[in-house]
């Protein structure tokens, strides 16, 4: 998991590009599925981030699958219905959940819904990374920048094999990452 804000996603998209790199060149020689909850996928990063490793960027965008959702609900489809197919479909072994909390918290359903729905979101996400044996990537912002409290970034992190914040100013002036296991 990445949390912080935008420097949070910059990272994601760097990973879709990495991703499908060489296993000799530090990538994983796969394509990547990318579940866009907060409308943030940047096809001219993709694209910066393709040049400077110098691979094809039409290469790249097709190999990045890119979903979008609007509403919880929709997101909560995308990753439990849908994704388990995509993963068989395409044989991508890196996933990314883009501001993956975002609609639940701008959610019109109750609190507790969106608390109790949320949970079993992050549950499956977990089961499915071991199941098989793949890399996923959630973002979120940080708490205090939502309507909400951080209570559901608690269900995230109490998942997660890797939680890493992302301290803006520090990452764009000295690339530094603070690691929480």
């Amino acid at each position: 998991m990445l949390r912080g804000a935008y420097t949070c996603h910059d990272l994601s998209e760097r990973l879709c590009v990495q991703a499908q790199l060489p296993e000799s060149r530090g990538g994983f020689n796969t394509s990547v599925i990318f579940i866009d909850g907060g409308n943030v996928f940047d096809p001219y990063l993709i694209a910066d981030y393709s040049r400077r490793y110098g691979v094809g960027i039409g290469h790249v965008l097709r190999n990045i699958k890119v979903s979008r959702a609007f509403t919880s609900y929709q997101l909560t489809s995308l990753i439990m219905e849908k994704l388990p197919l995509a993963l068989k479909t395409y044989g991508s072994k890196v996933v990314i959940v883009a501001d993956i909390s975002r609609l639940f918290q701008a959610s019109d359903m109750e609190e507790k819904d969106a608390r109790r729905t949320f949970n079993k979101l992050s549950i499956f996400l977990s089961n499915l990374a071991r199941r098989e044996n793949i890399l996923i990537v959630a973002t979120c912002l940080h708490p205090g920048t939502t309507r909400r409290p951080p209570q559901l970034e608690t269900y995230l992190v109490s998942r997660a094999d890797m939680c890493i914040d992302v301290p803006e100013s520090k990452l764009q002036e000295h690339h530094e990452l603070t690691e929480y296991g």
